[in-house]
């Protein structure tokens, strides 16, 4: 049987304004756990958070942002 790893990532600790804005989002949660997950992938700015977490704030990416895929796929319905 093959044997694996888990390669874990040293845990980090979001700044505290920005878990009481993760926390804002959550409703009813700490937004503790939630913070340290969106601050390791990457989303680390108040603006990033409201366009992930809140319908309202969120910017959709135009489907040509997909490249020659898109253009492909609009031939093909064409």
């Amino acid at each position: 049987m093959a044997q694996f790893r888990w390669q874990l990532i040293p845990p980090v600790t979001p700044p505290a304004i920005f878990v009481e804005q993760v926390h804002r989002h959550c409703g009813q949660s700490s937004g503790k756990f939630a913070a340290q997950l969106l601050w390791q992938r990457g989303i680390q700015s108040a603006d990033q958070l409201g366009g992930f977490l809140s319908p309202d704030c969120y910017t959709p990416t135009s489907p040509w942002e997909f490249g020659q895929e898109m253009k492909w796929a609009v031939q093909r319905l064409g």
